[in-house]
């Protein structure tokens, strides 16, 4: 065994810097812990309801093609309007000069 005093403080500097570490991943594993929480229960959600989703998202894709269906349509048949010049501003009076 080597009974360098260099070799302990080597060791003491790695476990200081190593508990260093630990002080500051420890608190925010805390703080994360609810956000992993919420998303496996997610996950689990999605896995358990596939079916389901998956006929909602269906509806939703085919809701969105009837819309963009409507809404060409509306642009096709929206009458233009139709200007009518048998009025015009030549002999009108003005009124507040």
């Amino acid at each position: 065994m080597n009974n360098d005093p260099t070799t302990l403080t080597k060791i003491l500097s790695g476990i200081n810097n190593s508990l260093n570490i630990a002080n500051k991943a420890m608190p925010l594993y805390k703080e994360a812990k609810p956000i992993f929480k919420t998303i496996t229960n997610t996950y689990k959600n999605i896995k358990n309801n596939r079916n389901d989703l998956t006929n909602i998202i269906k509806l939703i894709k085919v809701k969105n093609a009837i819309n963009n269906d409507l809404n060409k349509t509306k642009l096709i048949e929206t009458p233009k309007l139709i200007t009518n010049n048998t009025y015009s501003n030549k002999n009108n009076p003005t009124f507040f000069i």
